[in-house]
């Protein structure tokens, strides 16, 4: 796949990284250049001002409906300005897209109480938060609560992680992402798979304070069934 068979309004995912910080990111195409490999989109704002990535590692995802999405490297971020000067991002690919599997990066599995919001619905949805990962989260709900065909791909949707894993670590953490899969499962359930909107180091940090205690737990139920205990000798 080439970055010019991109459409004008198509929502694209953006992630950029340095040696400290990852942050992904989606945004719409505006317009292209199709014999450069150069894409226009709309920009993005934390804190009040735009990002810029001229000093970052960046690359582009594209959604393909019923397929795997498409990655393109080594992308070159240039904030400037479109036709009516409003700020957009230009944004420059080298070479073409290779298929890309999203949630490649380690699960966690959670399996905690929770609520989702979905863009433009300001009611709270039961939910079991399934899992989490640096690039997404696994929603489990029941088609009584929310119905399948209410969540459309690329919907935006909001949670939370509120785990008290000992009693030094209460973790509350807000995820923000996007649909990107629903799989039924049985019973009335199924499983809305969902993209980080932005990634952060408190998610990496958390999963690997939960992963470490998992870890000395089941050592400690290991070492507590192995222990020998000496047979009592029969009156």
């Amino acid at each position: 796949m080439d970055i010019k068979d991109v459409e004008i309004g198509q929502e694209i995912i953006v992630e950029a990284r340095n040696q400290v910080d990852e942050i992904q990111f989606v945004t719409s195409v505006i317009r292209k250049e199709e014999n450069h490999n150069i894409i226009y989109t709309s920009t993005i704002e934390h804190e009040g001002k735009i990002l810029t990535f001229d000093t970052v590692e960046a690359r582009v995802l594209v959604e393909v409906p019923g397929e795997k999405p498409i990655l393109f490297r080594g992308a070159k971020i240039i904030p400037c300005k479109g036709e009516n000067q409003q700020k957009i991002y230009r944004i420059k690919v080298d070479g073409i897209g290779i298929e890309y599997n999203r949630r490649s990066a380690f699960r966690c599995f959670l399996g905690h109480n929770t609520s989702l919001t979905l863009e433009d619905d300001s009611k709270q949805y039961r939910a079991i938060l399934k899992d989490i990962s640096s690039t997404g989260f696994g929603i489990v709900l029941t088609s009584d609560v929310l119905p399948p065909e209410k969540l459309e791909i690329g919907m935006k949707c909001n949670t939370t992680i509120n785990d008290r894993i000992d009693r030094f670590n209460n973790v509350n953490i807000g995820l923000q992402g996007t649909v990107c899969r629903v799989t039924e499962v049985d019973g009335g359930k199924y499983v809305c798979g969902c993209e980080l909107l932005l990634r952060s180091y408190e998610i990496d940090k958390y999963i690997s304070l939960k992963e470490r205690i998992n870890l000395a737990r089941k050592q400690m139920n290991a070492n507590a069934g192995s222990r020998y205990e000496p047979k009592r000798k029969s009156q």
